[in-house]
């Protein structure tokens, strides 16, 4: 029989397979409330803005409580509660803990509690926000009935484990989700996305770099691609983390207990006083729907982003959902980088009055009323790669 240890490492490298195989996901949550001890799990992440992003997973949970909480209308209550005691995203904790007592978490829960949580067989909690934004919610979520236990110890800290490891994988379907479609082809997919992308095969060597990887490679001189193919970090410390992230990776992608960690997040330094390059290591070996990538031989992904570039909009999607022309695209990039009128209307080169027209039809097609309800649009749908450590 595997060790503790072993399962973990196997379902850390399922996790962020999962990233490209999304049924993988059912059986993942079933395996966490295994080695958790909880009756029952659940996974649940969505996007308003992007409808093929969305997952629902869950583990133990009787058909009859499932319809309860949709038909009932529990999801606001469940979103709003959640966010009350669960914190800030990546944080686990458990119901006793977060309001000091299980009694005084039923009296704060309320009709929550009273009319969904008892017909549902849940009373103890444990779980963590993955995702936190005006239009995205992920959280993942383990409970126990009345005749268990509160969540506490090893149980509690082998999900403050896993749970960095979902949260990027949720990241990295997210991305690919955006572009995806009918797709198959993931090269021409991951040369949509903003974020730097670099694919490595089982021998560490670099098959492929996204558009945004290669300008990011040409502009700092951190990084550089070796004659026979490898990435190495330029300073000999950085390149010993690089290179063991690395290591680690294709090792966890092939479920090898050696491995020390499935992914990983590193700060690359720069010269000048700049901000670091961001770099997270994620193992993967659940390709056979992408047939560059199994032909290929690929392990590992390295998505690299640059702090000081600014968020970037989701052009395509604005224009889909919203049929902004590009023009006014531009103006709401402007925007996202540097909320005042009188500078927007500088940087695009235009008149204020000229602007103010811009404006009003933005609004219009966005259905939106002023620059504050604009600006919290826009942070949704950007396609900026959060870090996650």
């Amino acid at each position: 029989m595997a060790s503790a240890e072993v399962l973990e490492q196997q379902l850390i490298g399922d996790i962020y397979d999962a990233a490209l195989r999304p049924a993988l996901w059912a059986p993942i949550i079933d395996a966490i409330v295994r080695l958790v001890g909880a009756e029952q799990g659940n996974l649940l992440a969505y996007d308003q803005l992007n409808p093929d992003y969305f997952l629902f997973h869950s583990s133990g949970t009787r058909p009859e409580a499932l319809q309860l909480y949709q038909e009932g209308g529990f999801a606001p209550l469940d979103k709003e509660f959640t966010y009350r005691w669960a914190g800030e995203p990546g944080r686990v904790v458990a119901n006793h803990e977060a309001f000091g007592s299980i009694e005084a978490f039923k009296q704060e829960a309320g009709r929550f509690y009273s009319e969904f949580m008892v017909h549902a067989g849940i009373l103890y909690q444990a779980g963590s926000i993955l995702e936190k934004e005006e239009f995205r919610w992920a959280v993942i979520g383990m409970h126990r009935s009345e005749d268990g236990q509160p969540f506490e110890g090893a149980p509690l800290e082998l999900l403050s484990r896993l749970v960095p490891h979902v949260r990027r994988s949720l990241q990295i379907y997210r991305q690919v989700a955006q572009l995806q479609q009918a797709n198959t082809h993931l090269y021409r997919i991951l040369d949509g996305i903003r974020a730097a992308v670099l694919l490595l095969d089982a021998h560490g060597r670099l098959r492929y770099a996204n558009r945004a990887a290669e300008h990011l490679l040409a502009a700092n001189s951190c990084l550089r691609v070796t004659a026979h193919h490898q990435l190495v970090a330029t300073a000999a410390a950085d390149d010993a983390l690089l290179q063991q992230a690395l290591t680690d990776a294709r090792l966890a992608s092939n479920r090898d207990r050696h491995a020390r960690q499935g992914g990983a997040m590193l700060a690359l330094p720069r010269r000048e006083q700049r901000s670091p390059l961001m770099l997270t290591v994620a193992p993967l070996s659940e390709l056979a729907g992408y047939q560059e990538l199994g032909r290929d031989g690929i392990v590992t992904a390295l998505f690299i982003s640059d702090p000081e570039s600014g968020r970037h909009l989701a052009r395509e999607h604005l224009q889909d959902a919203y049929r902004l022309s590009e023009r006014e695209i531009d103006i709401c990039q402007a925007f996202l980088d540097i909320p005042s009128t009188s500078s927007v209307a500088e940087r695009c080169g235009i008149a204020d009055s000229t602007l103010r027209t811009y404006l009003k039809s933005i609004y219009e097609k966005t259905g939106r009323h002023s620059q504050a309800e604009l600006m919290r649009l826009l942070m949704g749908l950007t396609t900026d790669f959060t870090h996650i450590r």
